[in-house]
Parts: structure tokens; sequence; C-alpha cells
């Protein structure tokens, strides 16, 4: 069953907030606060739900959405699919994350990380991320790769293989170091 995006968002917030913002606190984020992840997440959220949207719509809703990734330092397609409670701790946090890319719910991605394409083989493969996955600080995933749920990815690790389901993975490439029981 595939959620709406008021559901998407309310699941954004618990993540990031631990709790739903009323209306009034929506608002005051959305126009006063200035370096809130979770007002960039509102905005792709937006971007993401309009991409089927009339083109002028689009537009618009993209050129307001492409403004506040610059001025957050997140480089995430509209087009990314990525499930709901998406945790960005970090604002300026320099996340690139390609268009073709699905990353599942209750994700947390840390700062610098990079999710891409290996271009000596294809543009347009890329991982496909479950769920509850933490990608941590410095974290790249390079090419056609599948990460299970429940993933520590360790600091500045490098994943270039497929990662199964509840373990750590560290290191350049990336190996597993331990499984979790969940």
């Amino acid at each position: 069953m595939k959620k709406n995006l008021g559901e998407i968002i309310k699941q954004d917030m618990i993540q990031n907030r631990g709790y739903i913002l009323n209306s009034l606190q929506l608002l005051k984020l959305i126009l006063w606060e200035k370096y809130d992840p979770m007002k960039y997440l509102i905005f792709f959220r937006v971007a993401n739900y309009c991409e089927n949207s009339p083109k002028l719509i689009r537009g618009i809703v993209y050129r307001i959405y492409y403004h506040h990734s610059f001025k957050f330092g997140f480089e995430i397609s509209p087009k990314t699919k990525i499930g709901g409670g998406l945790r960005l701790p970090h604002w300026g946090g320099g996340i690139v994350i390609h268009s073709n890319a699905i990353i599942g719910e209750n994700c947390e991605i840390m700062q610098n990380v990079t999710v891409g394409n290996n271009a000596l083989k294809s543009r347009d493969d890329v991982a496909i991320i479950g769920d509850r996955v933490t990608l941590c600080a410095g974290s790249k995933v390079i090419g056609s790769v599948s990460i299970g749920d429940n993933v520590v990815v360790g600091a500045n690790s490098v994943v270039v293989k497929d990662i199964p389901t509840n373990t750590i993975v560290a290191g350049i490439p990336a190996k597993i170091i331990r499984y979790v029981n969940n």
C-alpha cells in the first residue's frame, strides 16, 4: 500500500523530531527556520510528490526545492525513491544521492555520504538500500549494489558489493565486521 504525502512527512517528523509537528509549528518551520533538515525534507517530499504534476507546477516546486538543496548542501534528485522516516541529522551535509537510487524506510544518512553510480560500468545502475539502514559520515555506496535491511555502514567506508541483512560493515572496500540480531 502506497502512503500519501502527509503520512510520509509525519513519518519523517517522528524520525527527526520524535513527535509530529502541529500546524503552527510546521508553518513556523517552513517560514522562519533557516537551517533545519526537517525543512529540507518537507521540500524534498513535496517535489517528489509533484513529479507527475503539470509542467508549470512542477517547475515552481522544483525551483523552490533546488534553492533549498543548494542552501543545505544536499544533492538529491526529486526523482529519487526514498521511503518515509528518512533522517538527516546534519544540515550542510554534502549528501549526494543518484536519481535512480532506491532507499527504504527509516534510514539515516549522515554528512558527506554519496550513493552513486560506477561510471566505468553504467551511469544508470545504482544502489538499492533496504529499511533501517544507517550510512555513517563519509560513506560511499558505488554502483549497482544491494544493501539489506538493518545495516550500518561505518564512517568513510566504500560499499562496492552487496551487503546482507543485519550486518555492520566498514572499510575500503566495506567488509562485514559483525552480524546483529533483530
